[in-house]
Parts: C-alpha cells; sequence; structure tokens
C-alpha cells in the first residue's frame, strides 16, 4: 500500500512538471511570434529549469511561491478584466447541463489537475520552520486554489461559451490583448520557476534510492539524476509539441494521477482510519460518492482524452 501511495505521489508530480515544460514552451514559441521554432522553444526551457540541479532541498526555492502567487492574482485580474472589456464575435454557445460524459470527464480532469500539485505538501512540511503551521498552509493553498479558478472559469464561459479554449489564453479574443501576452511572460516565468517544487520531491525520492549521499561526488550524482529528469520532460513535451494536443495531456495525466491522490486514496484512507461502524451515515456517503464521482470522471475522462489525442495524430 504504501509504495503504491508512493508512486501515485511521485507519477503525478512528473505529470505536471511534464504540463509545465510543455505550456512553458508553447508560449515562449506564442509570444517569439512563432520566430522560434516548437523544438527550441522546448529546449530553452530545458536549459533554465536545468539550472535546479544545483538545489539540494525544498526549502532552498521556497522563496519562489511568492512570486508564483503573484503571477496567479495578476492573471486573474487581467483575464477577468480582459474578457469583459472583449466581446465575443459571435454570441456565445453555453449550457448549463452538459449531456456529453466524456465532457464531464474532461471538466473534471481540468479542475482535478488544479489540485494535481498537493502530494508536494508533506514536503513542504518538512522543510517549514514552524510545522504547527502545516494545517493553515493546506486550509490556504486549497482554499486559494478555488479562488484563482472558479472566477476564471465562471466568466470566461459567461462570456465566450464553447469557444474558450485551454490554456485560457489562446481565446481568440483574449490572444490579442496586450496585458494578456503581458500576463503570459509572466506565467511563462511562473512556470519556470515552480518547475523545482515538483521536480525537487520526485528527483529526492530517485536520489535516496540510488543512494547518492552516501556515493564519491555526490553533487555529480545529483546532478545527472536530475538532469535525466529534465531530460525525460522535454523529451514528452516535444513528442506532444501542438496546442490540440496540450488539453487532452493534461486531462490525461489528471485522470490518470490526481485522481488518486486527490480524491481517492484520501476518501478510502479516512474510512479505514475512522472506520465504518463509527461514522455518521452521512459522513460514510460522503466519502462514497467522492469516490464514485472521481471513479466516473476519471474513466471518461481517461477516454476522452486519450481519443482526443488520438485524433490529433
Amino acid at each position: 500500500g504504501r509504495w503504491f501511495v508512493n508512486s501515485q505521489v511521485h507519477i503525478t508530480l512528473v505529470g505536471v512538471a511534464i504540463v509545465y515544460h510543455l505550456l512553458a514552451a508553447l508560449n515562449i514559441h506564442s509570444l517569439a511570434a512563432d520566430s522560434l521554432s516548437m523544438a527550441a522553444s522546448v529546449a530553452l526551457v530545458a536549459a533554465l529549469v536545468w539550472l535546479h540541479v544545483f538545489l539540494k532541498t525544498l526549502g532552498e526555492v521556497a522563496l519562489l511561491s511568492y512570486f508564483n502567487i503573484a503571477v496567479n492574482v495578476a492573471l486573474l485580474c487581467t483575464v477577468v478584466a480582459a474578457s469583459l472589456e472583449r466581446p465575443p464575435a459571435s454570441p456565445p454557445r453555453t449550457a448549463l447541463v452538459a449531456s456529453d460524459a466524456f465532457a464531464f470527464g474532461s471538466a473534471f480532469a481540468s479542475f482535478g489537475f488544479a489540485y494535481g500539485v498537493h502530494p508536494v505538501l508533506p514536503s513542504v512540511r518538512a522543510s517549514m520552520r514552524s510545522p504547527r503551521l502545516y494545517p493553515r498552509t493546506v486550509v490556504a493553498s486549497m482554499a486559494g486554489t478555488l479562488l484563482f479558478y472558479l472566477p476564471i472559469s465562471a466568466v470566461c464561459y459567461a462570456r465566450y461559451g464553447d469557444a474558450v479554449r485551454s490554456p485560457v489564453m489562446d481565446t481568440p479574443p483574449l490572444a490579442g490583448s496586450p496585458a494578456v501576452r503581458i500576463v503570459t511572460a509572466a506565467i511563462t516565468a511562473h512556470l519556470v520557476l515552480s518547475y523545482p517544487l515538483l521536480a525537487i520531491t520526485p528527483e529526492a525520492a530517485l536520489e535516496g534510492l540510488l543512494r547518492v549521499e552516501s556515493r564519491a561526488a555526490p553533487l555529480l550524482w545529483r546532478i545527472g539524476v536530475r538532469s535525466a529528469f529534465v531530460a525525460f520532460t522535454a523529451a514528452v513535451a516535444l513528442l506532444v509539441r501542438t496546442p490540440e494536443r496540450f488539453g487532452p495531456l493534461l486531462d490525461l495525466v489528471s485522470s490518470c494521477t490526481s485522481t488518486f491522490t486527490v480524491f481517492l486514496l484520501p476518501s478510502a484512507f479516512y474510512l479505514k482510519l475512522r472506520g465504518v461502524r463509527g461514522m455518521h451515515p452521512l459522513e460514510v456517503a460522503w466519502n462514497g460518492l467522492i469516490v464514485a464521482f472521481a471513479s466516473v470522471g476519471a474513466v471518461f475522462g481517461t477516454l476522452d482524452a486519450i481519443d482526443a489525442l488520438a485524433k490529433s495524430v
């Protein structure tokens, strides 16, 4: 059981790192007005994130989180303001309830991905000077994620309907906004700076497995392991490489990894630790609903992502 959980945590972080690498490269390719090839954009991102190989612990990159929060706030304000300022070319097509089960799976995967980096929180706790503040950190991070996602999703869908793209900055009326382009550049910096926060945890686990610290020249071993990690995310990003495949890749990563670490395993462990017999029936039903809802969303999200990737080949 512990092996399965640890594997899911590290696979989730690796998957999110790949998505970050790809999105940063797509943003650079777009900002360069196609003067820089996609392969060169992927290589440039790899060169930038490679510098994290000299860092040893998560605490050494903790200060980057403040910049990341500022970028997310700027993104929220800019996208909402630009969407209200720039009307669609034609009336938006919206639906209160989607009848397509695969659309539900895609939406579920997208929101699940928002919490996909939460497996790094235990590592954050281990590096905190005051671990007693950890509960507040968790509540603040989860509430902040919700506040960043919901307003953008609601406003942009109400404004543009089914024409909203992933990422949202590529939605046609927003793509030409100078403010959105500036924020896109800031997001790219955010993605590059967030990469170490994702990569260090699985890299440290692999280094522990290889007993890097007990070997001769541990720094060289660490550089080698982390360079291989960067090369892997770059190779996958180069394989996907197009904006049309970004959304399906994100959904696939979320459906196959985040579903377990965000929804299924926490509910299952909670039921196990509390004991079903000692719980209120409504509490049991709520956790059962989470498991059922997440299972259905993961299945349809995976199928929809695989179908979209297959059609893009």
